[in-house]
C-alpha cells in the first residue's frame, strides 16, 4: 500500500504545477527533493515488484523528473502585460500575442514547458480631440510609432494616501504629453467630489508641454465613460477590463504525458490481471 501512496504523492506534487501554476514553492529545493525521495522509497525492493508495479514506478519516475526539472531549472513566474493587438517579447517565455478582443484571450494557455494564466486588470481607453474637433493620434511617449488608445496602467504611485495605477501618453500633433492616474471605483468615492458619479472609476489627466510643465487648466478628473475639456483638449476616458498573463514554467508536457501513460498502464494491469 505504501508503494502506491508514494507514487501517487510524487505524481501529485508534479501535477500541482499544472493545476495551480506559479507558486514559488515549486522552485524550492526541498519540494523537489521530497518528490524524488518518494520515488526512491517506492523503488526499494524493486526486484520483488511485479511487472505492472515496475511500469507504474517507471511512469511515476518520468512524471517526477519532468516536475523536478521544471522546478529546479525553469524560470520564475513572469507577469506579461500587453495592449490589445500587441505582441510582447518576454524574457523567458518567447513572444506572446494579445488579441484585440479581451474575450478572445484564453483563460489558460499551455506550452510544452509553460502555462499562461489570464487574470483581469483595469486599463484606460482614451480618445482625444482638439478645439476644432479633430481626432488626435495617441502614442507612447518613448515610441511615437506605437499607436494605441489603450493605456495598460503598469506603474504605481502614492496619491492622496492611496496606491494608484499610472501611465502616460503623447500627442505628437500638438506637442503635448499627458500623465494619467487611475482611481478605482472605491478610490474615486474616497475623493468625495461632487462631480464624481457614485460607483464609477475615474482617470486624472495632467496635460504638459514639451518641457514637462503642466499647462493652465491642464489638470482634470474624468469619470469612466465621460469626457472633459482639459488644457483646450477634449479627453474621453473609459475604464475597461483587459487580461494580463501570468507566465509560469511547467513540467515538460511530452515527458509528463508519457509518464502518466506508463503509470496508468501499470495501475490497470495491477488491478485487473
Amino acid at each position: 500500500m505504501l508503494f502506491w501512496s508514494f507514487l501517487v504523492c510524487a505524481i501529485g506534487m508534479t501535477l500541482a504545477q499544472d493545476a495551480v501554476p506559479g507558486r514559488a514553492v515549486y522552485h524550492s529545493g526541498w519540494y523537489n527533493a521530497l518528490a524524488i525521495a518518494l520515488i526512491v522509497l517506492a523503488a526499494r525492493g524493486l526486484r520483488k515488484r511485479t511487472l505492472p508495479q515496475k511500469l507504474a514506478l517507471a511512469g511515476a519516475a518520468l512524471v517526477t523528473i519532468s516536475g523536478a526539472v521544471s522546478g529546479l531549472t525553469g524560470p520564475d513566474t513572469q507577469l506579461v502585460i500587453g495592449a490589445p493587438g500587441a505582441t510582447i517579447d518576454t524574457r523567458d517565455y518567447g513572444s506572446v500575442a494579445f488579441p484585440i478582443d479581451a474575450a478572445a484571450v484564453p483563460q489558460r494557455r499551455y506550452g510544452l514547458a509553460s502555462i499562461f494564466v489570464a487574470h483581469p486588470r483595469e486599463v484606460v481607453h482614451v480618445s482625444v480631440t482638439d478645439a476644432g474637433g479633430n481626432h488626435l493620434t495617441v502614442t507612447q511617449p518613448s515610441n511615437s510609432t506605437f499607436l494605441s488608445p489603450v493605456l495598460m496602467m503598469q506603474q504605481t504611485a502614492r496619491v492622496a494616501n492611496m496606491d494608484v495605477l499610472t501611465d502616460e501618453f503623447a500627442l505628437p500633433a500638438v506637442s503635448r504629453s499627458v500623465k494619467v492616474v487611475l482611481f478605482s471605483a472605491s478610490q474615486a468615492a474616497f475623493l468625495r467630489r461632487a462631480d464624481m458619479p457614485a460607483g464609477k472609476p475615474a482617470a486624472l489627466f495632467d496635460v504638459t508641454d514639451a518641457k514637462g510643465r503642466t499647462l493652465p487648466d491642464g489638470l482634470g478628473l474624468v469619470p469612466s465613460g465621460e469626457s472633459k475639456t482639459i488644457a483646450g483638449l477634449t479627453i474621453a476616458a473609459d475604464v475597461q477590463t483587459y487580461p494580463a498573463l501570468d507566465a509560469s514554467s511547467a513540467p515538460f508536457l511530452p515527458l509528463t504525458a508519457a509518464g502518466l501513460l506508463l503509470f496508468g498502464l501499470g495501475v490497470s494491469r495491477n488491478r485487473f490481471r
